[in-house]
């Protein structure tokens, strides 16, 4: 047990969610509130706790986790991040989206459920295609809220230091 920044909790590890979890399931709502923690936490200066994330070690990949518990806070996370850097310096963004995206152009850092897999890195591709569930519908509704907001974010690369400085209790 113990408490990460972000930046942290994504070095060098990739998420999958387990077939037992429930698939995407953040409304709008859900991604509005996770911002208003961010930007409050940018204006008091203070770190943000974000939620506990219980993770259970893959049982042949040393750098695999299973997410038990915060897949909806880590793939709300992702989809942000992945969003941030498309406004970053093309040096930077290489980086970033290595670090918390997807190693060589293959490897996505979080896996999520079943169909919603392909689903989901597609959406972190920019290919915006038809949901045929409703967490994909989710999803493609949460990511285009993210967008919308993170359009409006001034400093998009002092917003993303922020979010790296989040915290999460790690189980």
């Amino acid at each position: 047990m113990a408490n990460l920044k972000i930046k942290d909790c994504f070095n060098g590890r990739f998420f999958e969610i387990p077939k037992y979890q429930r698939g995407y399931a953040w409304e709008k709502t859900n991604v509005r509130e996770l911002f208003d923690d961010i930007f409050e936490s940018i204006e008091t200066g203070s770190s943000h706790y974000i939620g506990t994330l219980v993770l259970s070690r893959h049982p042949t990949e040393e750098d695999h986790y299973f997410i038990v518990d915060g897949q909806q806070r880590i793939a709300t996370i992702t989809m942000i991040i992945n969003e941030l850097i498309k406004y970053l310096p093309k040096s930077d963004l290489a980086y970033y989206r290595r670090f918390y995206i997807v190693e060589d152009r293959k490897f996505f850092r979080l896996k999520t459920l079943g169909k919603d897999s392909k689903y989901f890195s597609d959406l972190l591709r920019g290919k915006v295609i038809e949901p045929q569930s409703k967490s994909q519908r989710l999803l493609k509704e949460a990511y285009e809220e993210i967008q919308t907001i993170v359009q409006g974010v001034g400093d998009k690369q002092t917003f993303l230091k922020n979010i790296e400085k989040l915290e999460a209790m790690e189980f």
